[in-house]
């Protein structure tokens, strides 16, 4: 310290007290140096951001894995919504081993294939049999007079058609097609001539071809003498 500062510290204690802060603050000898400031990097400890997962399946791969996914949801929804997820949480991983052949993702190809597979036959066999044809005819079922017939144009296959009784005596009765019919008929229901011309009384016309009864004989029998001799 100078001898100027020396006597102004001794015989000017105020004074001094405010030199001090000078000399403090530019870091003199007569104080305590002050400390350099520390300027810290506020990203120096932070981590970047771990990098997309990389989905390594192949573009076909990929789709596969798709298409046979909504597959086995149409077979097994409960089953479907598991392999979705587990399909999206290995992607999302970053998981599949390798888009090559032979890689993880390959093999889990295989497995839903396979999977595919063996739910479509669970369903043939679960499936019922086929119902035995009926003998296209007359029948009666809870009441109504169906008549089973195959299909002339179309589809060739066997349907039924309830008859609905005529507004009046003599008047023609009509058909309404009941799809499915069929299904619940059996050989049992098959109606006999004698039953069949009973319900003719109660119609008040022939239950083969629906027509008004008006000749003597027909409305004696209860049916057309034509569908009478085939029947």
């Amino acid at each position: 310290m100078s001898r100027i500062a020396e006597r102004n510290y001794t015989k000017k204690p105020h004074t001094a007290r405010w030199l001090m802060t000078f000399h403090t603050a530019g870091g003199t000898n007569l104080g305590t140096p002050a400390k350099e400031d520390t300027v810290t990097d506020p990203f120096a400890n932070v981590q970047a951001a771990p990098a997309a997962p990389v989905d390594r399946r192949s573009p076909a791969q990929a789709a596969l894995m798709e298409k046979l996914a909504t597959e086995i949801e149409g077979l097994d929804a409960e089953l479907g919504a598991k392999t979705r997820t587990y399909i999206e949480d290995k992607t999302a991983a970053g998981a599949w081993a390798s888009a090559a052949r032979g890689g993880d993702a390959s093999a889990w190809i295989d497995k839903m294939i396979s999977k595919v597979k063996e739910l479509r036959a669970s369903q043939r066999q679960a499936a019922p049999a086929v119902a035995e044809e009926l003998e296209d005819g007359m029948y009666l079922l809870d009441g109504d007079v169906i008549k089973v017939v195959h299909a002339i144009h179309g589809s060739g296959r066997q349907y039924g058609k309830k008859l609905v009784a005529p507004e009046a005596p003599g008047e023609n009765g009509s058909w309404e097609r009941i799809p499915g019919v069929v299904n619940r008929l059996t050989a049992a229901h098959k109606l006999d001539l004698a039953k069949a011309m009973e319900l003719g009384a109660i119609y008040g016309c022939c239950v083969r071809c629906g027509r008004g009864l008006t000749k003597e004989s027909s409305i004696r029998q209860q049916m057309g003498d034509k569908c009478a001799g085939s029947f």
